[in-house]
């Protein structure tokens, strides 16, 4: 219930944040935020943004094995180091946008799969410095994928991610995010990840 409550959320912020680009790049943005006392505008950041990460996420899986739903957990991102890049659109007192391509490695007994996804966000900056975010993914795991029953063939799932982080200029910043990801298998059942993730970004 709580995660269907959570990618209700993150799926309607990130219908937004796509409008709210749209609309911005016409020129006919109308969402706005309080200006909190305060008349200043511009960008807290905007243009393309690279980061690396450090995900600290657990994994979970549960397939089916003669009949029975077995579930396991396993994984490691302990060795990790995850990269990103995309584009924001983060105004002050104005909702924003973000969309990028992100990826790390997750270790797994004596496996190595790669985890690649596809981020939406909706972002809303209180200050020059102090920002929230909000969105949706769509992952997917590469890689010889092992689970309780033999090798098992995954597809894209969808997943949720929300957060804070200061803009230190708007060229850097840091990040930390509860992440949500998810994948699709073919043998009756499900395969996710979700823990922390604690980002340094930079825009330029």
């Amino acid at each position: 219930m709580l995660k269907s409550l959570f990618l209700f959320l993150a799926a309607s912020t990130t219908a937004i944040a796509f409008t709210a680009g749209a609309s911005e790049r016409s020129g006919t943005s109308s969402l706005q935020m309080p200006k909190l006392g305060s008349k200043k505008t511009g960008y807290t950041s905007q243009g393309v943004r690279v980061g690396a990460f450090k995900p600290m996420l657990t994994t979970q899986s549960s397939s089916d094995v003669n009949g029975q739903v077995v579930t396991r957990s396993g994984g490691s991102t302990n060795d990790s180091v995850g990269f990103s890049v995309g584009y924001i659109s983060m105004p002050v007192y104005r909702l924003g946008w973000e969309a990028a391509l992100s990826g790390f490695s997750m270790r797994d007994t004596a496996t190595t799969n790669f985890n690649l996804r596809v981020v939406g966000n909706l972002t809303a900056a209180l200050n020059s410095g102090v920002y929230f975010k909000s969105g949706v993914n769509v992952s997917d795991m590469t890689g010889n994928v092992v689970l309780p029953g033999g090798p098992a063939s995954v597809s894209p799932g969808l997943g949720f991610q929300l957060g804070s982080g200061y803009q230190i200029n708007q060229n850097f910043g840091v990040d930390a995010s509860y992440v949500w990801l998810s994948q699709k298998h073919d043998r009756a059942g499900e395969l996710f990840q979700q823990g922390v993730e604690l980002a340094l970004t930079g825009t330029f």
